[in-house]
């Protein structure tokens, strides 16, 4: 099991707003090359994401799926994967003063993954992780919340123009 801890000089809510916004992991989550589609009820239980990993020419389309959602304290996702599943889970806790601590944990949910721990397989889950972390800790606190989510500077009501 790989798990990561950062704090981000802002509040929950903030940080919450990112992952709220499953467009954005694109952005922010390492090994997501490209988000083809978002349900609309995300990050409700049960609301899926599409997206490509890897790198062209040999991208994937993978599945992201909500197991789990408190808002601004916890998000739990599970990813499909050919080779079984995983569980990623942040939990999110407010510090005194400004500030949120991310907890990002992720681990094999079921065979053959689970029975593939290994201490080079978690360094490597370890490095990605807090490259992810740094990237939503960049936009959690740069950005511009007074735009919808999805909205391109200039668009009329909030839409991301075609």
């Amino acid at each position: 099991m790989s798990r990561n801890t950062t704090v981000i000089g802002t509040g929950t809510d903030r940080v919450f707003a990112v992952l709220a916004d499953g467009w954005t992991y694109g952005d922010w989550m390492v090994g997501v090359a490209h988000v083809c589609h978002v349900d609309r009820h995300w990050p409700h239980p049960g609301s899926r994401m599409r997206v490509l990993t890897g790198q062209w020419p040999l991208l994937k389309t993978r599945w992201l799926e909500v197991v789990r959602c408190q808002a601004r304290h916890l998000l739990a996702i599970r990813a499909h994967w050919p080779l079984g599943r995983l569980h990623t889970e942040f939990r999110l806790l407010a510090r005194e003063g400004r500030g949120t601590r991310v907890v990002l944990t992720e681990h094999p949910e079921r065979q053959p993954l689970r029975g593939t721990r290994a201490v080079v397989n978690d360094l490597l889950l370890h490095r990605r992780h807090n490259e992810s972390l740094r990237r939503l800790a960049d936009i959690a606190t740069r950005r511009d919340l007074s735009r919808p989510t999805g909205a391109l500077p200039g668009s009329p009501h909030g839409t991301t123009p075609l």
